[in-house]
């Protein structure tokens, strides 16, 4: 039995490889536009793509960064940064990973534990830069929050329900 687990695990992470170096190779080609390279977040795993190609994600940028918004490199993990963000404040902690990507790409043949290297680079690059930004940019839109704990709650998960749909945006925005 565990043989028959072991190559079900084996597969489904040459799966994962597969579709990890096919989503790379897809980003990579994408255009990157010299104009816009100023609102570029630097080492920020295809930032300057996606603001090359999203408009809704440029626009984003412009406003997070006229509202005095800014980036701040620093090795961090997904669970990191869901627990010690502090979403009122207009600075983002970022992984800056962009140079490790390309490293990891350009030298995949070479590597030994494909999935084990995609596990690793993941775990400090699941953070968006988007879903954040959108965050700090809602909150000044929003009325003050109010005190009261059961209203309070419900207007932390309205205003996280607006930048989910923005992110929802972006997914239809760029296509599969």
């Amino acid at each position: 039995m565990k043989t028959i687990e072991s190559k079900k695990n084996t597969a489904h992470q040459k799966k994962i490889v597969r579709l990890y170096l096919s989503d790379l190779t897809k980003l990579f080609r994408l255009k990157r536009a010299k104009k816009i390279e100023h609102l570029a977040v630097d080492q920020f795993p295809f930032d300057i793509e996606l603001l090359t190609v999203s408009g809704l994600y440029r626009q984003s940028r412009m406003q997070y960064l006229n509202l005095g918004g800014a980036f701040n490199p620093k090795v961090s993990s997904m669970m990191r940064s869901l627990r010690a963000q502090d979403l009122f404040k207009d600075v983002i902690d970022f992984t800056p990973s962009r140079d490790e990507m390309v490293w990891f790409y350009e030298n995949f043949e070479s590597l030994e534990n494909h999935y084990d290297q995609i596990r690793a680079l993941k775990q400090f690059n699941e953070n968006s830069l988007f879903h954040e930004q959108n965050h700090r940019i809602i909150w000044r839109i929003l009325p003050p929050a109010p005190i009261e704990k059961e209203a309070f709650r419900r207007y932390l998960n309205f205003a996280e329900s607006l930048v989910v749909m923005l992110d929802l945006a972006l997914g239809d925005a760029l296509g599969p």
